[in-house]
């Protein structure tokens, strides 16, 4: 079942490939988003499969899901700074973040997939983009002397391969003194599924400061917090 799922999801990517090509040579797209497209459609990936899983709002380059509806519902514009700097786990391809870079200081993105952090990188050098850096490593190994305002943890805890208690606590250890994390869960499913309140109001390094609820795309529902380091 596996086999033939990666075998559809190849013909997809091939499908979407030529759509892409089409779309460019009747001007709906640009030579960079195009080729963009190309360097992610290469291979098939867990998140955004046959369209890019962020979108960069800049370029009006889509994806599944809508980084200004990100920003906006995430309360970012509230929040960020031209003093701001960011750690963003688990990055994907970074278009999110480096939509984000021009309202803050700095940005580092750690991600281990090195396709997806190609993506990025090439994005990042064509727009110029200075304050933001890709660091294509596991979380779990990463290492900085340097401390953030705010760590932005989306839809990404499960993945890591941490124990719950310990990922809190070592993002704890990069954040600045009250620090902010923004953590996202998973898709929730008819109330089921990625339940992470109950950890998180008995972990011993963050305390609550809002919970909202994200609908970017496609129905998929995600709970979101701002939490203040203790």
């Amino acid at each position: 079942m596996k086999f033939l799922q990666k075998r559809y999801l190849k013909i997809n990517n091939y499908v979407s490939l030529l759509m892409s090509s089409r779309r460019l040579k009747n001007g709906l797209i640009t030579k960079i988003e195009h080729e963009l497209r190309k360097e992610f459609l290469s291979k098939v990936q867990d998140f955004g499969t046959d369209d890019f899983y962020q979108s960069y709002p800049p370029l009006h380059i889509s994806g599944k899901r809508d980084s200004l509806c990100r920003y906006s519902i995430y309360g970012l514009d509230k929040k960020l700074t031209k003093n701001t700097e960011i750690l963003d786990i688990g990055g994907n391809i970074g278009f999110f973040s480096l939509f984000l870079s021009r309202f803050v200081k700095s940005i580092d993105i750690v991600e281990s997939n090195k396709d997806l952090t190609d993506v990025g990188k090439k994005l990042k050098e064509y727009e110029k983009i200075k304050n933001v850096n890709i660091y294509n490593t596991d979380f779990k190994i990463f290492k900085s002397k340097k401390k953030y305002d705010i760590v932005m943890s989306l839809a990404i805890h499960k993945w890591i391969g941490m124990d719950f208690d310990l990922y809190l606590e070592k993002i704890h250890s990069h954040l600045k003194k009250e620090g902010l994390l923004l953590l996202e869960s998973h898709i929730i499913y008819y109330n089921q599924g990625d339940k992470i309140l109950d950890n998180l109001d008995r972990n011993k390094y963050f305390k609550i400061l809002e919970k909202g609820q994200i609908d970017d795309h496609n129905g998929q529902i995600r709970d979101f917090y701002w939490l203040k380091a203790k």
